[in-house]
């Protein structure tokens, strides 16, 4: 399977992702990268002909080495950006509401590291009142701070 990524004739590029919120305790899960200040929610490419709850799962077992339950599709995420000024990006994100089992031990870590070689992850649970002003799309926070469960599409014109 090759992930739903492709350049397109004018230079861009067209992406699919799968995008997991775990929250627990009123702390979301995020990830960043070693030695940077930036924080995101765990997820990635979906791959061709994999739906992208399956997706959510794999990438959960692949950057944290958890199975999920996946409980159900929360927001719809277009975002039209450049990426590092490199090139223009259109990216579509399903963000699924995830849980950890019960027992798993990373519930009871405040931060630790991803499993995923090569990939220099970490993960740390921040509160969900502090975390809108780490990263995007901020509306995402404001639906887990008023228990909103509709399915949301949010489109984010940065371009």
């Amino acid at each position: 399977m090759e992930d739903i990524k492709f350049l397109l004739k004018d230079g861009s590029q067209f992406v699919c992702r799968t995008v997991g919120v775990i929250v627990n305790n009123n702390k979301v899960l995020l990830q960043g990268r070693k030695g940077k200040s930036t924080w995101g929610f765990l997820g990635g490419s979906i791959a061709s002909f994999e739906s992208s709850k399956e997706a959510i799962i794999r990438e959960c077992n692949e950057e944290i080495g958890e199975n999920v339950n996946v409980k159900k599709l929360f927001a719809v995420v277009e975002d039209f950006f450049n990426y590092l000024g490199k090139y223009n990006v259109h990216q579509i994100s399903f963000y699924y509401l995830i849980e950890l089992d019960t027992n798993s031990k990373l519930l009871k870590i405040d931060e630790f590291d991803g499993i995923e070689e090569g990939k220099n992850l970490t993960f740390k649970w921040f509160d969900i009142n502090d975390s809108d002003t780490l990263i995007k799309p901020r509306q995402i926070f404001e639906k887990l701070k008023n228990n909103d469960n509709t399915i949301k599409h949010i489109i984010l014109k940065e371009l």
